[in-house]
């Protein structure tokens, strides 16, 4: 009775803590193809990421590391800073007009600029090309320059800096519901990934739908230079977008090569786990191709990853027009056995490592009486109510409310190790 009554106690309390956690899990699939295989596992991550985001409890991402972008010119920079300090200084004594055209020449600066990774003057600029439109009575300018800022940088523009109109602005172009247009990719040679702003949208292949706007658009295919260029998505209308690649003698960005490396170890290595954090995911999904794989069919391999271990392995055989029906294979209900070299021993790596005499199970229901099924074998588990932990936290819980104060006892959250 008195656990029962504590039990009660310390659900009002701390209401979070008895409860599973309801936030969504970052995701990054990370396509790691060498060679021709490198479009087709984009292809299926980009699937992939599709059937993720359909959930509430999954957020993910497509991810892969570029080869280092070209250095900034640090004169640009200079040049159009004088620009936007002009144009401030306009928009300050109420000359809207003029600080529209300062900034505008600011913004085609930055556009340069910002192909060496930097887009924050880009940003920058619009911002003040929308607050000085909106005041000049400019409306489909100021919300024209404040959806292409929105685009590049989601934050609204700086409070200290712009006055509640601008930010009115900002709430009104985010809230309205968005224009799309759509984009059919091509690559020549095929193959090539392809990032809208900083977001990999998959391979350079078929056609995709984006709200209308700016975009800076990246292509990359080792052994080729990285191509940039500006491109804008019209509202209702379908545009080609055909990318020329030139070759390049810049080597494959070294993480690639690591990561393709580290799919055939037992767990995940460093490289790994580094690219999880830079991204920001609780999991990762690396897919690596096959041998002799070709872009009209290709063996795909899956390494999923969680808490710095393997969790699923997985394999499917792609082919044009198929990437869905892959990815489902390799993510969906149904586990596939595949056997996996491990120091040249072959074994199936859905398996678990069970101790000699200790029972398997892939359920807490092949247990026993106080067992629960932890990493693929039985072990005796002890309530959580005869935990040293449980009661000390009663024990602060009910001193917190002696006092009126309840405390944040809830565990912090886990650093974040995983990849888009």
């Amino acid at each position: 009775m008195k656990v029962s009554r504590s039990l009660t106690l310390l659900s009002v309390l701390l209401p979070g803590l008895l409860e599973p956690t309801a936030a969504a899990q970052e995701i990054a699939v990370i396509p790691a193809g060498s060679g021709p295989g490198l479009g087709p596992t984009a292809a299926v991550g980009r699937a992939i990421v599709k059937i993720a985001n359909k959930g509430r409890r999954r957020r993910a991402k497509l991810v892969y590391v570029l080869p280092d972008l070209p250095a900034e010119n640090p004169r640009l920079g200079r040049k159009a800073g004088k620009l936007m300090s002009a144009a401030a200084r306009a928009f300050q004594m109420m000359e809207y007009g003029k600080a529209v055209e300062l900034a505008e020449k600011a913004e085609k600066i930055y556009k340069d600029v910002a192909k060496s990774g930097k887009l924050e003057g880009y940003v920058e600029s619009q911002h003040l090309i929308a607050a000085s439109a909106f005041f000049d009575g400019q409306m489909a300018r100021a919300k024209g320059a404040m959806n292409d800022a929105y685009l590049a940088d989601p934050r609204p523009p700086p409070a200290k800096r712009f006055s509640p109109q601008v930010q009115d602005l900002y709430n009104q172009v985010v809230s309205e519901p968005p224009a799309h247009g759509a984009v059919r990719l091509g690559s020549a040679p095929p193959g090539a990934l392809v990032w809208f702003h900083h977001k990999l949208v998959g391979p350079a292949a078929g056609t995709i739908r984006l709200r209308a706007g700016l975009y800076l658009v990246r292509a990359y295919l080792p052994g080729h230079g990285v191509y940039q260029r500006w491109f804008r998505v019209q509202a209702h209308k379908t545009r080609d977008l055909m990318i020329p690649l030139k070759q390049d003698k810049t080597a494959e960005a070294e993480t690639m090569v690591q990561l393709r490396a580290e799919s055939a170890e037992a767990e995940p290595g460093a490289t790994l786990n580094q690219v999880a954090l830079n991204v920001g995911a609780s999991q990762v999904i690396l897919l690596t191709s096959g041998d002799n794989c070709t872009p009209q069919q290709c063996r795909i391999n899956m390494g999923w990853t969680k808490e710095a271990k393997w969790h699923r392995m997985g394999q499917a055989v792609y082919q044009p027009g198929g990437a869905r029906r892959a990815a489902l294979a390799l993510v969906g209900r149904k586990r596939p056995t595949v056997a996996r070299r491990t120091n040249r021993q072959t074994e199936n790596p859905l398996a678990p490592i069970v101790p000699p005499g200790a029972r398997a199970c892939s359920l807490d229901s092949d247990c026993g009486f106080r067992e629960q099924c932890i990493r693929g074998q039985c072990g005796s588990v002890t309530p959580f109510y005869q935990k040293w932990w449980f009661w000390t936290l009663i024990g602060v819980g009910v001193a917190g409310a002696t006092v009126g104060i309840v405390l944040p006892l809830t565990r912090p959250d886990a650093p974040v190790i995983s990849v888009e």
